[in-house]
């Protein structure tokens, strides 16, 4: 499993007010990853209930997985890597959205 999101579980989002938008970016990514790499959706909700169910983070990766595991599996590689870009996308320009409002 890619260890690299299990590092960014524990990484707090408001560590660095200005990387918090980069991590939300890189975990949809890695989540949407997965996702395109067929790793089953219950991977993620067994993370969640047993490891990480009370850190702030779970209500966000929570949302990221629902999100990321309504979009369809794509046929080629080509495909699956714009879908991680763009769903990464996605979660940074959501959260750039809202820390502007939240000034």
């Amino acid at each position: 499993m890619n260890k690299l999101i299990l590092i960014l579980l524990f990484i707090p989002i408001n560590l660095y007010a200005n990387q918090e938008c980069n991590v939300v970016e890189e975990l949809a990514m890695n989540v949407m990853r997965e996702h395109q790499r067929n790793v089953p959706k219950q991977y993620f909700e067994k993370y969640i209930a047993e490891e990480i169910k009370s850190n702030p983070i779970s209500s966000l990766y929570q949302m990221i997985v629902e999100d990321a595991y309504a979009e369809p599996v794509k046929m080629t590689d080509l495909g699956k890597e714009q879908a991680v870009q763009s769903f990464g996308e996605k979660y940074k320009n959501i959260c750039e959205s809202s820390r502007t409002e939240d000034k």
